[in-house]
């Protein structure tokens, strides 16, 4: 029997078949993960310059489709560019 502490996220003992669906989700998961690094000007009187940074992911990647929070997203221009979890880094 599994001790409290041999228990993973997914409620089964580790090394189990759950431990091994979980790590091939994240396997397929993690390298459409992006970090958004983000420098905006004042675009509004109301809306204020900076530089930010958030994540987002891959939704098409033939497209070029990627979906992030609200926050990242400014009415005015913005300078940015997103890291891949390779470290590839690509200006958009």
């Amino acid at each position: 029997m599994a001790s409290a502490g041999d228990t993973d996220m997914t409620g089964g003992a580790n090394g189990t078949e759950g431990d091994v669906e979980w790590q091939h989700v994240t396997t397929r998961a993690v390298p459409a993960i992006l970090v958004v690094r983000a420098s905006a000007v004042k675009a509004f009187d109301d809306a204020s310059a900076g530089a930010f940074t958030g994540s987002a992911f891959i939704v098409d990647k033939a497209r070029g489709l990627v979906l992030s929070n609200r926050h990242l997203v400014t009415p005015g221009p913005i300078i940015a560019d997103v890291v891949f979890h390779n470290k590839e880094e690509i200006d958009v």
